[in-house]
């Protein structure tokens, strides 16, 4: 997998989320506050959920395996962070 295609991969859950700015406002004051992950906060399981549909999406669309961005990172908070 190549830099590029991790970047259009990036680019394409920007391009494409559906929570909103308040959503990830509450997440981040939450994980600041409480010290918890993203998927632990009460609206960080629908953007964890989200941002996998949507690798699911762009894995499909360009004929890769549904898990292959797990290569590269962690989980889906980590591409959260890299957002």
């Amino acid at each position: 997998m190549t830099q590029s295609h991790l970047e259009k991969a990036l680019q394409y859950v920007r391009d494409n989320k559906t929570w909103t700015e308040a959503e990830e406002d509450v997440a981040l004051e939450q994980i600041g506050r409480l010290r918890c992950p993203l998927r632990m906060t009460s609206t960080g399981k629908s953007i964890c959920n989200n941002i996998r549909e949507l690798l699911e999406s762009f894995a499909e669309e360009n004929d890769l395996d549904t898990d292959w961005w797990s290569e590269n990172f962690d989980d889906e908070e980590e591409i959260f962070w890299a957002l």
